[in-house]
């Protein structure tokens, strides 16, 4: 029986490394933007605020052209460049002026932002950064395999088709439902 303590270790990079390579990612620690090279953080998969907003901003249907969609999209692409995070502690934390602990190291943030700015960066440039971003830090791809089916439409959000609304509302007559529309305008 072999010993666990002559067991390999792999380290938490490595094991990233693997990943990505089973997932036909090639792994390189940054992405391209406009030819240049922005390093990506180390931190990004345990950076786990942004990726939740820009979940649920998407599950929420909202995209780039929807304002918290994004804010949600500024979030995700800011907390994948941090190269250290603010400590939590000192009093710049405290004051939540986390850019100013110590600790803390923006990375290439400033350099992409102000590129990106400069050049004007569309919608689509911005999302493909954002998709390279998320395949490196999750070792994922970002979208489907060819050859695979395509997702199912979801539902619009303004549906008035009682199957998309929850349970409960769904054995109230139709008559019973408000007309959000005319409810503002009487309210107007």
């Amino acid at each position: 029986m072999a010993d666990p303590d002559d067991e390999a270790v792999w380290s938490a990079d490595e094991v990233h490394r693997l990943q990505a390579a089973s997932e036909g990612i090639t792994w390189s620690g940054s992405v391209t933007f406009r030819g240049k090279k922005y390093r990506l953080g180390q931190h990004g998969a345990e950076n786990m605020m942004p990726q939740l907003a820009f979940a649920q901003a998407a599950d929420a249907g909202l995209d780039s052209g929807d304002v918290r969609g994004m804010a949600a999209m500024h979030e995700l692409i800011r907390g994948c460049f941090i190269q250290a995070p603010a400590c939590g502690t000192c009093e710049a934390c405290d004051d939540e002026r986390f850019d100013e602990c110590p600790q803390f190291d923006a990375g290439d943030w400033p350099r992409f932002r102000r590129t990106a700015t400069a050049v004007c960066a569309g919608p689509d440039e911005i999302l493909k950064v954002v998709q390279e971003a998320m395949e490196q830090i999750t070792a994922r791809p970002t979208s489907a395999p060819p050859g695979s089916s395509p997702p199912a439409p979801q539902p619009s959000g303004n549906s008035r088709d009682p199957s998309s609304l929850p349970e409960a509302f769904r054995r109230l007559p139709p008559g019973d439902l408000i007309d959000l529309e005319r409810l503002a305008r009487s309210e107007g």
